[in-house]
């Protein structure tokens, strides 16, 4: 029986909310970039009122447009954008939301109660949250990089028999890089999951149990629910 993260981890369709050109300069902007140039397979949905096309693609007003539903959805909305986005990923057919925007449980009790808000809004879909505060992942054997990060500019995509699987998007680059570039370690699967208040590196750890080729998993956590 299929895991519930091939989906997350082997995505055959994925929407790039808030999508434009690669700004060095702005957190978010080399997603679209890294998926048309790494040579994913599947299939592209670039999502913004400002642009028509970008890097030959056309692109859609909103998710609700989108000729097909999504198994991924990455964005950079802020906070205060977050339901919104949950709904229209919902409408989508959407079954992984990637959450970059901070000010949930990390925050305190006002935002431990809107991120608790933010879960259940998405389970009334079947909507499955990475994140808050997740830059995403990258996946070398799917071709997948699928990152709000700028991690692609020093990090090859290169399969390995090395996973890393942590909560701190900067710790998970760092480690990445250096692991790569200073230690020779060939890691071939980075994933980040933030306040994991719904996907959790324990789920995505289970998920790795059965992937070929992975040997070696690395945890960087900063805390434990299971």
């Amino acid at each position: 029986m299929p895991h519930e993260l091939d989906r997350l981890f082997r995505p055959q369709r994925v929407a790039v909310v808030g999508a434009g050109p690669n700004d060095p300069t702005r957190m978010g902007t080399r997603t679209l970039h890294d998926l048309v140039t790494s040579g994913w397979p599947g299939e592209i949905y670039p999502v913004s009122s400002r642009h028509e096309t970008l890097y030959g693609l056309p692109v859609w007003r909103s998710l609700r447009e989108l000729p097909a539903a999504p198994d991924v959805v990455i964005a950079r909305t802020p906070s205060a954008g977050i339901d919104a986005l949950v709904d229209d990923a919902v409408a989508a057919g959407a079954r992984f939301l990637v959450v970059l925007a901070s000010g949930f449980a990390e925050t305190g009790d006002a935002g431990r109660e809107a991120q608790a808000a933010l879960l259940a809004r998405a389970r009334r879909g079947s909507l499955r949250i990475v994140g808050p505060q997740s830059i995403g992942l990258v996946h070398a054997a799917a071709r997948l990089p699928l990152s709000l990060s700028q991690i692609m500019e020093r990090f090859a995509l290169r399969e390995g028999p090395v996973a890393l699987l942590a909560q701190s998007g900067a710790m998970s680059i760092s480690l990445a890089v250096r692991g790569q570039q200073e230690l020779g370690l060939e890691i071939g699967l980075v994933a980040t999951f933030g306040n994991a208040a719904d996907v959790t590196p324990i789920e995505a750890l289970d998920w790795l149990a059965d992937e070929p080729g992975i040997r070696v998993i690395g945890l960087y956590l900063e805390g434990l629910n299971d």
